[in-house]
């Protein structure tokens, strides 16, 4: 039987290798949801388990130490 995975010839498949990841589920008001896997509706996978970190949607703290620093 031929192995349904893709890889390369002169390589032995990996088992461990994750081909897909489930998505979908139900709604969220999280302001990250629809960026993540498994949460919200929109079933697109982007290749990580968490959102966007909005705690760095503005300035982060060193980037204010940086601007007192050059005060």
């Amino acid at each position: 039987m031929t192995d349904p995975r893709p890889s390369e010839e002169d390589v032995d498949p990996d088992d461990a290798q994750a081909l897909s990841r489930a998505t979908g589920g139900g709604d969220s008001d999280e302001p990250d949801a629809g960026a993540t896997t498994g949460t919200g509706e929109s079933g697109t996978f982007v290749g990580r388990v968490a959102g966007q970190d909005v705690g760095y949607a503005g300035e982060t703290g060193a980037e204010r130490r940086q601007a007192e620093h050059e005060e």
